[in-house]
């Protein structure tokens, strides 16, 4: 029997995991689980999900990620896209093709 020293968890119920990454509910971990963000494990019949994962989560987003590049808005009208071309075109001038 384990005795009453405090262990790191190495597994979270569903509820914990949620309140652990910022208030998320049930779909949205198990959604984490589908894209292979989160380990999910059975214990009995419990669903817990790993420590480790969670932590992995957690630092994969601490990581310097490369800004993409920004992009014209999904819907523009014409003299927008007129605009954006010829921006596009100045750009380009000097480059070769």
């Amino acid at each position: 029997m384990l005795s009453d020293s405090k262990l790191p968890p190495f597994c979270y119920s569903l509820k914990e995991t949620g309140q652990l990454l910022g208030g998320l509910c049930r779909a949205s971990i198990y959604n984490a689980v589908k894209r292979g963000d989160l380990e999910l494990i059975k214990i009995g019949g419990r669903s817990v999900i790993t420590a480790h994962s969670i932590h992995a989560l957690l630092n994969r987003g601490k990581k310097k990620k490369e800004r993409m590049p920004s992009v014209a808005p999904l819907y523009m009208n014409f003299s927008d896209v007129h605009r954006l071309k010829a921006a596009i075109d100045q750009n380009n001038q000097g480059e070769p093709k």
